[in-house]
């Protein structure tokens, strides 16, 4: 989308992912302009993006997450999120783990170990 639609309802680009390679960012983050100014890139890997906002009365920590579909590469996710040290961390996005059959479009039932993990 081009910058003046988002300009258009109010938001504001953020910060994006780094990816390795020429792959491009999947992961962006707009925001409404009067939140901007007080966001700050803290960490971006090639599957998670935080965001810190800084508030009147207190900060908060904002992880967007687009996992690698492989278990190694999921691995470090998982590893980069133990390793905050925050307790005002909200991580939302697509984990890419199977959580039950009902996810499944194969006969299989089978539940690995990502899904424990999750």
């Amino acid at each position: 989308m081009p910058s003046r639609f988002w300009d258009s309802i109010g938001l504001v680009f953020v910060a994006e992912n780094s990816r390795p390679g020429r792959l491009r960012p999947d992961i962006r983050v707009l925001c409404k302009r009067s939140l901007a100014d007080s966001s700050t890139d803290q960490l971006a890997s090639d599957q998670l993006l935080v965001i810190r906002y800084q508030g009147t009365l207190c900060s908060y920590m904002l992880g967007f997450v687009h996992s690698h579909t492989a278990y190694l590469p999921r691995r470090r996710l998982w590893d980069d999120i133990l390793n905050m040290r925050t307790d005002t961390l909200c991580i939302i996005g697509d984990f890419n783990v199977v959580s039950g059959t009902h996810e499944r479009n194969s006969d299989s039932a089978r539940r690995g170990l990502p899904t424990q993990e999750f």
